[in-house]
């Protein structure tokens, strides 16, 4: 942050958003360990930004749980081949989910830092991609199934951006 000129000063940021991806809890079962490895790198990075001698030791910082995806198996297909199992990798969500209240929720960790639920706010059918697919190579039929379960279209984004606004208007 100090690296650009405009950041300069103390405590020159008052907000910081930090939203967690959702790679670190793709594929395969993830034990208790991994998840605290990604809590711990949350921590590291919190920590940077509140540094009292390099960082803004009076910012806000929100933490936003990240969204679970599309709600179809078929995004996940496509994008991802069939390496990724959504069931799996929405356990390994929850539990990420389940560490981060525990860990940040209402200051627990730090006084200054709070928990949003902004990847929540995403509508798991609407704010993902979808397209007319045949039913089958055999099946003409077509239905409408994700192209993409885990990367928002532009209304995902804006419901995200909506939460992010929400969680800012709470802290004033």
């Amino acid at each position: 942050m100090s690296n650009n000129s405009y950041f300069g000063g103390v405590d020159m940021i008052d907000y910081t958003f930090i939203e967690l991806g959702i790679n670190d809890v793709f594929g395969g079962i993830l034990a208790q360990s991994d998840i605290d490895g990604v809590i711990n790198n949350a921590k590291t990075l919190i920590n940077a930004v509140l540094d009292t001698t390099y960082g803004y030791p009076g910012c806000k910082v929100i933490l936003a749980i990240p969204s679970i995806g599309g709600n179809s198996k078929d995004g996940y297909a496509l994008n991802y081949g069939s390496t990724v199992e959504s069931e799996q990798y929405e356990r390994n969500m929850r539990l990420l989910w389940e560490s981060m209240i525990q860990t940040f929720e209402n200051g627990a960790y730090k006084r200054n830092v709070r928990l949003s639920i902004n990847g929540l706010m995403i509508d798991r059918y609407y704010g993902y991609g979808r397209s007319l697919v045949n039913v089958s190579q055999r099946d003409t039929t077509q239905i409408q199934e994700h192209t993409n379960g885990v990367h928002p279209i532009s209304s995902g984004y804006f419901q995200l951006a909506d939460a992010f606004y929400s969680a800012l208007r709470s802290l004033q």
